[in-house]
């Protein structure tokens, strides 16, 4: 379990928390400073992963590490 910090495109903040599902698989919610919301789910391999979610009715993606 943990805390996300995401920058959209638009140079919006998002924060929010996960947790894990199973060793590998997480996800979670994010609250924007614009006061949309959303959920993201992600696949992670340990210090690395992909992620993908909605914040209001617009995707996106993300990825964990370098």
């Amino acid at each position: 379990d943990g805390s996300i910090d995401l920058l959209t495109s638009r140079g919006v903040t998002c924060q929010g928390v996960f947790g894990y599902v199973t060793r590998k698989e997480g996800r979670g919610t994010v609250m924007c400073q614009d006061g949309r919301k959303g959920y993201f789910q992600f696949v992670s391999a340990g210090f690395s992963g992909t992620g993908a979610g909605k914040i209001d009715d617009e995707n996106f993606e993300f990825r964990i590490g370098n």
